[in-house]
């Protein structure tokens, strides 16, 4: 008689089987688009979003990649939002935007990322609404070739994918792999037009978005998965662009991950 444990373990290997098959099918079918280069249409107006909360170590970095993406500054919008930080976070932001006009600095009362976001959207200018995180770095072309993914008028949301900040130790090199391997698998299932995840590591999307689905939630940490999902329930499309942003917040002891 089959007990419990041969019940899960014959359903746990055809879950596997079944996903992994779906992977190399899908990958087989899609060779030539993995590493598309659609071209670039036009060069849209951008806001990208920066969200803050005691990142007074992380934040004036995050601005400087921000600053130096090759991109048009006059079409080009930043926007630091302090979420009430505890830190020097705030007198970072606002030093570096006194040199920047590029720069603009909110400053609210602690709420969560969502209450941050939701706050710089009505105010951005932008076309293209852009999301990142406060530990992230962003490569200077990524701008560029994130846009292209928007020739594609069903596309209202583009993500990246990430790779782990300067792996030191064997665990900092396991994430580096396991990040590396994720976006690859990321690609591949956005074929498929299931992406999940709309992740805070430089997410773009078309201003119209955020009217149709509304603002973000508060959603228990997860606001970069319910975004998505949202997107997903109305048949929107996600895509991805297969080059990294750097991330190097410290998830686990010793342990700088993308």
């Amino acid at each position: 008689m089959i007990d419990l444990i041969e019940i899960l373990t014959y359903a746990g290997t055809f879950a596997a089987l079944y996903f992994g098959i779906l992977i190399f099918v899908t990958l087989a079918e899609n060779r030539q688009r993995l590493y598309e280069k659609p071209p670039l249409l036009n060069l849209p107006s951008v806001s990208i979003i920066l969200p803050c909360f005691n990142e007074e170590n992380n934040v004036e970095d995050s601005l400087i990649s921000l600053a130096n993406l090759d991109y048009p500054k006059d079409k080009l919008e930043i926007i630091a939002v302090d979420d009430g930080s505890c830190d020097g976070t705030l007198d970072k932001m606002l030093a570096f935007q006194l040199k920047n006009p590029t720069v603009k600095v909110l400053h609210k009362e602690n709420g969560g990322k969502h209450t941050a976001l939701n706050l710089a959207i009505p105010q951005a200018t932008g076309e293209i609404i852009g999301t990142i995180d406060a530990d992230c770095l962003v490569e200077p072309n990524a701008l560029k070739q994130m846009l292209k993914y928007f020739h594609d008028p069903k596309v209202m949301a583009v993500v990246s994918t990430i790779k782990v900040r300067q792996p030191r130790t064997l665990m900092d090199g396991i994430q580096y792999a396991e990040f590396i391997v994720s976006g690859f698998v990321k690609k591949i299932i956005s074929f498929l037009g299931a992406l999940t995840v709309t992740p805070g590591p430089l997410s773009l999307f078309r201003k119209e978005t955020f009217t149709i689905v509304g603002p973000y939630r508060k959603a228990h940490l997860t606001e970069d998965l319910e975004m998505a999902l949202r997107l997903q329930s109305r048949n929107m499309k996600i895509g991805i662009f297969f080059v990294q942003i750097t991330k190097g917040k410290m998830l686990m002891p010793n342990i700088e991950i993308d």
